[in-house]
């Protein structure tokens, strides 16, 4: 029996397996970037309307105007009234004829007096001269959290 004896190693093999190799995991890896990117898009429900609010604060009424943006679903939002001493607040469906609120529509209190329309929640205890701050939070029903998205200081 005779041996050869090899001088050098034979390589030719090797450099297809590792392009192979190479081209499967390039292919891998942008396969996961796109999926990532497609199942990412369309409407997303995880977070408030975008909206701009302009306020009015004049005497015997705060009016919210909507003032630009997505209709506002009214029965997730609360307006809270900060008066230094005390905070009243209610849900803004309760002071609003719809269900929605859209660009131009506007969310009153009249406080002369009493609350109008009458309720629990703001009171009577209104004033312009108290009003420290208002904020609108947006409360989802499936949720406990709550954003504040708009805060207005008269």
């Amino acid at each position: 029996m005779v041996l050869k004896r090899l001088e050098g190693n034979d390589e030719r093999g090797l450099s297809p397996v590792i392009s192979v190799i190479l081209m499967v995991a390039i292919t891998v890896i942008l396969a996961a970037v796109i999926a990532g990117f497609v199942m990412n898009k369309g409407p997303s429900n995880s977070g408030p309307d975008r909206v701009e609010f302009r306020y009015e604060n004049s005497t015997g009424w705060l009016s919210i105007t909507h003032d630009g943006g997505e209709a506002l679903k009214l029965s997730e939002y609360r307006v809270v009234v900060d008066m230094g001493a005390f905070t009243r607040d209610a849900m803004m469906d309760e002071h609003y004829s719809g269900d929605t609120m859209t660009a131009g529509d506007q969310w009153n209190i009249d406080y002369t007096g009493t609350a109008s329309p009458s309720d629990s929640h703001l009171g009577s205890t209104l004033n312009a001269g108290s009003i420290e701050e208002v904020r609108i939070v947006w409360e989802p029903p499936d949720s406990d959290r709550t954003q504040v998205i708009d805060t207005w200081t008269p």
